[in-house]
């Protein structure tokens, strides 16, 4: 019991029908002949830890607005007793396990982990106020290593709409994308075990994933207009973009006119491996001639200046083709005929000799 003018004890809870989280309490004061509240002071509940539904960590102030712009708060002039009601707005808040119900708008972006393998996060969009939007990714629990379990992150927490990061977007008049902020939420096994983010199974835990929303005028420094704005029509999502990958293996390589030898992955990617590299000289007509077309350089020639293909005076690299022979036909069909015509010659002069000799043997006879 209070009598008018006195000072309030409080508690301040947050969760459902069921249970109740005491984030926080202090003092109110009130005003001895009104009763209204003049001021409100309040100190948060130390033992608060990483309530990710809440977006607050041991670290984190937790502000209540106890005045505001229309002072809900008052003590009752009735008595020695003390009455307090508090008016919703009408906005619960964002709460993970109920997320449809909770947010005005949703969409799925797939993401890969460090193992390469894909996993869909649901982002849920939840007005705040005009022109302001907060958004909460969640990863289904599945999916999601458990830092309780023993030993830590060995089983999953299936189950459960896990949340990952969250964050907030803003919009000017003209509904382009002003600011947009992205906090990770950290899990650990125990205050001394070093923090993960993004922990999906079997994971190491030390990834880090970026939601990006566009070139923001105030945090980019771009046009807001180049990704999620904010216009007169109802949410919809016209595209989603995402530079992670699966796992692949080599498919195919093809070489490039520079050089360059590109893998093809099963996965759609496509790497450099290697390069091939081109030589030229001062003087090629210096260059010494071996064997099965081989040259060699010379004093004459000058050194091998070697580098990429198609740079300083260097040729290109086709691939996938067969060199065309370098031969002149007309001069070595020439030199075919006067071949020919020689052992035509000489076929002749063998068979005239064999005449004689048969001659001479006829005589003796």
């Amino acid at each position: 019991a209070a009598d008018m003018g006195d000072s309030l004890d409080h508690n301040v809870q947050l969760g459902t029908e069921d249970e109740w989280t005491l984030i926080g309490g202090g003092q109110l004061d009130f005003d001895a002949t009104t009763g209204e509240l003049e001021s409100g002071g309040h100190t948060k509940n130390a033992a608060l830890n990483n309530f990710a539904w809440l977006n607050v960590s041991s670290d984190d102030e937790v502000a209540v607005d106890y005045l505001g712009n229309n002072p809900t708060i008052n003590q009752s002039a009735a008595g020695t007793n003390t009455a307090v009601g508090v008016q919703n707005d009408g906005n619960v808040g964002f709460d993970p396990i109920d997320p449809e119900n909770t947010s005005h708008f949703s969409t799925a972006v797939t993401v890969f982990d460090s193992l390469g393998v894909g996993h869909s996060l649901n982002v849920f969009f939840n007005q705040t106020s005009t022109g302001n939007w907060e958004w909460h990714a969640l990863a289904d629990g599945a999916e999601i290593g458990d830092p309780t379990s023993t030993p830590a992150y060995s089983q999953t927490l299936d189950g459960q709409n896990v949340p990952l990061a969250f964050g907030s977007i803003s919009f000017n008049d003209k509904g382009a994308l002003m600011t947009e902020r992205q906090s990770t939420i950290t899990f650990a096994e125990s205050p001394e075990s070093p923090p993960r983010s993004f922990p999906f199974f079997n994971t190491d835990g030390t990834q880090t994933i970026g939601f990006d929303f566009g070139e923001s005028i105030t945090t980019d420094g771009g046009k807001g207009l180049g990704g999620v704005t904010q216009f007169d029509a109802p949410s919809s999502v016209s595209g989603i973009t995402q530079d992670g990958f699966g796992s692949g293996a080599l498919a195919g390589i093809t070489v490039e006119l520079d050089g360059k030898i590109i893998g093809t992955f099963t996965n759609g990617e496509r790497r450099t491996l290697a390069a091939l590299a081109l030589a030229r000289f001062v003087n090629n007509d210096g260059l010494i001639r071996r064997d099965a077309g081989h040259w060699a350089e010379s004093p004459n020639s000058g050194q091998a200046l070697i580098g990429q293909a198609g740079t300083g005076g260097r040729g290109a690299i086709v691939g996938n083709n067969v060199e065309q022979s370098t031969t002149e036909l007309a001069q070595e069909f020439v030199n075919l005929i006067t071949f020919q015509r020689g052992f035509q010659a000489n076929s002749r002069t063998i068979s005239t000799a064999d005449d004689l000799l048969q001659e001479a043997v006829n005589l003796k006879r």
